[in-house]
């Protein structure tokens, strides 16, 4: 299957949706007004009822544990959901891999970037609450995602999306004395 910018379509599955957990802290906090924050809830609600059908393209998660967590399509889930929907079309995401912060690179646009300092505060509050993780790798409640270095480029990897997930792993790791953490990315090819 192609799109129309001959890009090839990630291949869809269908997984019952009672394995689809919410880890984001935006998530999670959204869920208890899913009616409220997603727009058209109703209608589109009634719609899936009357139609059965999957209400748009399909979710983004990835594969954990003996579940999966959604990375994208709060919206499309919380109306299947509310449906009835048993199962929900899904394209399952790379797993989360482990490297070091120092491995990463900003884009030049990026280090100019003049970040919001209360959005930041909030999520370094988010990212302390988050535990868990593997020794010597930073808990942040959402991975990074980098692609590896192209030729002529510096070793490692390129922040591609998460740069205030970035800024979060370094103060934690100036707090914590921490040298060269390790923090969790998806590697996109």
């Amino acid at each position: 299957m192609d799109d129309r910018r001959g890009r090839r379509k990630a291949a869809w599955v269908e997984i019952p949706i009672g394995e689809v957990r919410l880890v984001s802290p935006m998530h999670l906090a959204d869920w208890p007004r899913r009616a409220e924050v997603v727009p058209g809830f109703a209608e589109r609600v009634a719609r899936v009822r009357s139609t059965g059908r999957w209400p748009g393209r399909p979710l983004r998660v990835r594969r954990q544990g003996e579940g999966y967590v959604l990375v994208s399509g709060f919206s499309r889930l919380a109306v299947a959901l509310e449906a009835g929907l048993e199962a929900v079309r899904a394209v399952v995401e790379a797993a989360v891999q482990e490297v070091p912060l120092s491995a990463i690179r900003l884009r030049p646009w990026q280090e100019r970037a003049r970040l919001n300092p209360q959005k930041l505060a909030r999520r370094l509050e988010q990212a302390r609450a988050n535990v868990g993780g593997a020794p010597g790798c930073l808990a942040l409640p959402v991975p990074l995602v980098v692609r590896p270095a192209r030729a002529g480029e510096p070793a490692g990897y390129t922040l591609l999306d998460g740069l205030y997930w970035y800024h979060v792993a370094l103060a934690l790791a100036r707090e914590g004395n921490l040298d060269n953490p390790f923090v969790p990315v998806i590697v996109r090819g």
